[in-house]
């Protein structure tokens, strides 16, 4: 048996209470996400927090990723200072995944800690940016070869 990833891109939209009574009666309750299926045909109705599982990147745009991309994508950072000479950042990112940056200077009173910082955040953001285009181009892939194959 063989495994496949398959990374697609939808367009959805978050429904309060009430609003979205017609899209959900019965044993769903509570805010919720309305999408189109994947073949196009009709609407579906999916709670929050079960749609926030699956499609955890939410983007401003779907042609570009955006400052404000990256910046959702990281949860959380830390630093912290391996020697005299030696700082390393940390970023958390919404996945779970963590990413780290390392500044090395000659002299421990050349270190500039703020600068440290600085320098690697702007390595992890560019970083992140390059992965997250690469799953937009990638949903964008798959979205035409999708298409492609509902014409045949």
């Amino acid at each position: 048996m063989s495994f496949y990833i398959s990374i697609s891109m939808i367009e959805a939209s978050l429904w309060g209470f009430n609003r979205d009574e017609y899209y959900h009666k019965g044993k769903n309750s509570g805010p919720g996400y309305r999408y189109w299926n994947k073949e196009h045909t009709k609407l579906e109705w999916v709670q929050q927090e079960d749609f926030e599982k699956e499609y955890s990147v939410k983007l401003e745009s779907n042609q570009t990723i955006t400052d404000s991309d990256v910046a959702n994508f990281i949860v959380a950072t830390q630093c912290w200072k391996v020697n005299a000479k030696t700082l390393v950042v940390e970023a958390e990112l919404i996945n779970g995944s963590l990413l780290s940056e390392t500044y090395s200077c000659p002299s421990s009173r050349d270190l500039d800690e703020e600068e440290a910082k600085r320098i690697c955040m702007r390595e992890i953001y560019e970083k992140v940016k390059f992965l997250l285009a690469f799953l937009l181009q990638c949903a964008k892939l798959e979205q035409r070869f999708r298409g492609e194959n509902e014409k045949e």
